[in-house]
Parts: C-alpha cells; structure tokens; sequence
C-alpha cells in the first residue's frame, strides 16, 4: 500500500516516480564523454533513470549519450512547462504543432533536443534507439525553428522514406538544429560553424553511444549537410576523434577545407552541386567539394535544380540520398 498497490495493481514506474518515492538521484556527469554518459545511464536502475527524467529533465533532455526514447520524455516535460506559460513562446508553439501534426499522420516522433532559449531543436522520426540507418540533417543559414522546422521536417521525411525503399529496413532520421545558424553578414564567416562543429560532433557521438544502451549495434549513419551545414560538418570532423558517420552528403556546398573528402573522416563522402546553384560553385569557405580533386562521389541532379531544390520530390538526388543512408549507394 505504501508504494501505491492497490487491488493486486502495481503502479507504473512513472507513477511511482510522482509518488516521491526515497530514490537516491545520482549526479549527472560532469565534462563526461558521450560513451561515458552512455554507460554512466546503462549502470542506473531503471528507477533513477525514470527519476532523473522528472526531476532533472532539461539536463536529461540535452545530455549526449542518453538514449532517445529518455530524451524525448524528458524534452516533452519541458515543452508542456512552456506551453502552459501564459504566452508560450513561438518556439515551443512551433515545435508543439509539428509533433502533434506528424503524430496525427501516424508518425513516430521523438524530441531529441528543446532549448528554448537557444532556439535548438532537433526531432527525429523513427526511432533513433532501434533504427538500422539514421539520417541526420544539418540545415543552413538562416534556418529556425519557428519559420523552417516544418519544411526541414518534410525533407527529412523524404529522405527517410526514399532509405525505405532504396531497402533500409527501419530508417529513421534527425532534423538537426543543434546550432544558430548564422544570419547578415555572419554568413560570410566561419565562426557559427567553428562553435557548432563540436556540438555537431558530440550528437553524432552520442547517437552512437546510446545504442548501446537498449543493447543495439550502432546503425548506419549518414550526415546530410546543406550549404552553410557543409561547413558545420567540416568543423566537426576536425573535432578530437572520428566523426561518428559512415557517409555523409554535401548539398549546395559552399566549399571546404582543403583536406578533401578524407578530411572528413567518413567512410563515403558524396556530393550534389549543379550549375544553377551559384552557392555551389562559389568556393567561399574553400575548394568546391563537386571537383575532381576533392575525391566525392557525385550524386545526380536534375536540370533546373537550384540551391534549396535537392531534396525535392521527384528530383533524381532525393532517391540518390535515400540508396546512401541505405547503403545501397554503389
């Protein structure tokens, strides 16, 4: 009876949590690595996981290396806390009616990150946890949750769909704006990108990490970057340790480092430019990737493609993409 029983029912974990039980919070890692968090989380009871998520959820919610279906409660308590403000934000309203749209579509959903005040989020359909391929979409300048999460979701959406059929068995994928893109004329300079490169890089590693958790082999991962994304992913791959990719896609790209594709320490580097993106072919932040030097693989694209148009449907890249998260890319 203490505990809740009543009539031979045992409560729930999460009503046993909301019951005050004398559960002992361990602390939260410090300056921890995705791997450690991952295996600091995999030695909890599964009490004091379900703790942790109500009673330190935005750390839970943010943490590298937790699995999804943890983040996803925990980032869910903290978007209900903004939406019963008085004014709920723009972001927490915009980010509330994409999950309830693709919900109501028969979509699984999980809410990877939500900070608010940061304007980061990142939402992932399918499940991350279990998924034998996981896309991930880095956006470009500009980009915000309030104005564009719903179109970036619908790429996403086209992408996952496109691995299905390209064979990926459980495909699931990341709109990822785990950064600020940058706006005016900070989008002539790389600094946004040198700050979201790790944070990039730390996802990547906590994706990888978490599968462990649930006891799942890590899937196949490919970053899909788009214009001032490519950037963003050429910083991460500069961060300490391999990037967590076994391909990664570079759309409209405004240039690179000049270490080539095997600076980018992805198994497959592949590469969609066309003569009416005139981003593509700028090389601002370095060598064009679509060069022969560069060493990427091109992907094809049809005419009158241009800068935002890749990932459209019914243009060749977007089935392109699909066969490279599957990997059936050739």
């Amino acid at each position: 009876a203490g505990v809740g029983v009543r009539d031979a029912f045992a409560p729930t974990w999460d009503e046993l949590v909301d019951r005050s039980l004398p559960v002992a919070l361990p602390d939260l890692p410090a300056g921890a690595s995705p791997r450690q968090v991952a295996a600091w989380w995999g030695a909890l009871p599964a009490l004091a996981q379900r703790a942790l998520v109500q009673q330190r959820t935005a750390a839970v919610g943010a943490l590298d290396g937790v699995p999804a279906w943890a983040r996803d409660r925990a980032n869910r308590l903290l978007l209900a806390r903004a939406l019963h403000r008085p004014t709920p934000s723009p972001t927490a309203r915009a980010v509330a009616e994409l999950l309830a749209t693709h919900e109501a579509a028969g979509a699984r959903v999980q809410l990877h990150l939500f900070d608010e005040a940061g304007q980061r989020v990142a939402v992932g359909l399918g499940d991350t946890d279990t998924a034998d391929a996981v896309a991930l979409l880095v956006p470009g300048i500009g980009t915000t949750p309030v104005d564009d999460l719903g179109a970036l979701t619908a790429q996403l959406a086209g992408v996952v769909s496109a691995a299905r059929a390209a064979g990926a068995r459980a495909p699931a994928g990341l709109a990822w704006l785990g950064y600020r893109p940058p706006r005016g004329a900070a989008i002539l300079r790389r600094e946004r990108a040198e700050e979201a490169g790790p944070v990039l890089d730390r996802a990547l590693d906590g994706l990888a990490a978490a599968r462990g958790v649930v006891g799942r082999p890590a899937a196949r991962t490919t970053v899909v970057a788009h214009s001032y994304g490519t950037v963003v992913l050429d910083e991460a791959a500069d961060a300490p340790g391999r990037l967590a990719a076994a391909a990664v896609v570079l759309l409209g790209s405004p240039g690179m480092e000049p270490t080539g594709a095997a600076g980018l320490e992805a198994g497959e580097v592949h590469v969609a430019a066309t003569g009416g993106d005139p981003i593509s072919w700028s090389g601002w932040f370095g060598p064009s990737p679509w060069a022969d030097r560069f060493g990427a693989r091109d992907l094809p694209v049809g005419p009158g493609t241009g800068h935002s148009d890749y990932l459209d449907p019914g243009r060749p890249t977007l089935p392109a993409v699909g066969a490279v998260v599957a990997g059936r890319s050739g």
